[in-house]
């Protein structure tokens, strides 16, 4: 075109995620948090990778993940292999938040060596994300008097000591902690300090959610979803207006996602 722009266009024949995919293990154990994480496999059959941190080098920012979808259209499942791909990299701490089903989705986690806390209890959660505050605000300093400007593979606290990338996952927000302030705070704030939110529940409604959050959530994984709720999935309404439409499966496909 007059801009020197190509465009490319895959033809898909035949439905690649009709058959489930089989997850064997990690794609890259011993690698860092900075290295791609591999989800599953898009539709065309390339991989799905998702990066959390941001890459100066590359202009890429750093994201929090917002996972939603309806019951049985796979949103723990994608969740525990999220959690799989980060907790087999060397240079992250993860802490799990879930007060609605409990041991059931972090039973699996408890004893992992990148496991920091494991919540289960409201009282709890909201006492943590409170104290999200404060470790941002540890982290931001650290990171100033070393020179990064947001965490980066290799920083360091003021001691010298490596600093992890610091990763929240929060199973079904919307029962405890998905309308807290300070969770929007550390929503809007954490990115810089290395600490990262991944926050999974149903609907993505202001009523389970808060909108700060919401807007702050960069990569969305939306599952399927009751017909009329595509809305309420995380994606943008572009994404919706130019066809997207989990609600075209619902729970009868699980696994399919955007």
């Amino acid at each position: 075109d007059e801009g020197g722009r190509r465009a490319r266009l895959d033809l898909v024949t035949t439905d690649a995620l009709r058959v489930p995919l089989p997850w064997v293990r990690p794609s890259a154990p011993g690698a860092s948090i900075a290295d791609a994480l591999l989800l599953g496999a898009r539709r065309d059959g390339s991989p799905l990778k998702l990066w959390i941190p941001g890459d100066q080098a590359l202009s890429r920012a750093g994201t929090n993940v917002l996972i939603t979808g309806m019951t049985r259209a796979g949103k723990s499942t994608a969740g525990r292999v999220l959690l799989a791909e980060i907790l087999s990299r060397f240079d992250v701490q993860v802490d799990l938040i879930d007060t609605f089903k409990g041991a059931q989705f972090v039973h699996a986690f408890r004893g992992h060596p990148r496991i920091g806390s494991i919540i289960t209890e409201p009282d709890d959660a909201k006492r943590y994300v409170t104290g999200l505050d404060d470790l941002i605000r540890q982290r931001t300093e650290a990171l100033g008097v070393g020179g990064w400007e947001q965490w980066t593979r290799g920083c360091t606290w003021m001691d010298g000591t490596p600093m992890d990338l610091h990763l929240v996952h929060i199973e079904e927000a919307q029962h405890t902690v998905g309308r807290m302030r300070a969770l929007a705070r550390a929503a809007q704030g954490g990115i810089s300090a290395g600490v990262h939110l991944v926050v999974s529940l149903q609907r993505a409604v202001d009523d389970n959610l808060l909108t700060d959050v919401r807007q702050q959530m960069a990569a969305v994984w939306a599952f399927g979803t009751k017909r009329g709720d595509e809305k309420y999935s995380g994606l943008s309404s572009e994404m919706i207006s130019m066809g997207a439409a989990p609600h075209q499966w619902e729970a009868h496909h699980p696994g399919y996602s955007y």
